[in-house]
């Protein structure tokens, strides 16, 4: 049913996610940002990733009223498309000289991707 493809749908992304997120730290040595962090970086962290996300989803609600993209689907494949080609292609630029590996870059990407995926399904269907 429609409901047990959500809940499966939930429960890979969970676990992809889990799976992703140790690798990250894994290649990055550097402690893992918890709850145990000062309270005033998880508050600034917590209000630019809140400012950064607005901006996007603004933006994004604007280009589909002025493209006439209208829909769930519709929004969710033209966000994954603006992730793939605007957002993806700019992580490369900005780690190509910085001593990161690759693979944190490309998981960087997918995320990126799956977040405006996300956000484009959401400006799509309002």
């Amino acid at each position: 049913t429609y409901i047990a493809s959500i809940s499966t749908l939930y429960s890979d992304a969970c676990i992809t996610y889990a799976t992703l997120s140790v690798s990250y730290f894994v290649l990055s040595k550097s402690a893992p940002f918890s709850y145990r962090s000062a309270l005033w970086k998880r508050v600034v962290f917590g209000l630019l990733a809140g400012v950064a996300l607005v901006a996007v989803a603004a933006m994004m609600r604007v280009l589909f009223v002025r493209a006439g993209i209208d829909g769930v689907l519709a929004g969710m494949g033209w966000g994954f498309g603006i992730g793939a080609a605007i957002v993806a292609p700019w992580f490369v630029i900005e780690n190509t000289y910085s001593p990161r590996p690759m693979v944190m870059t490309l998981i960087d990407m997918g995320y990126a991707m799956a977040a405006c995926a996300v956000v484009g399904a959401v400006m799509g269907g309002v």
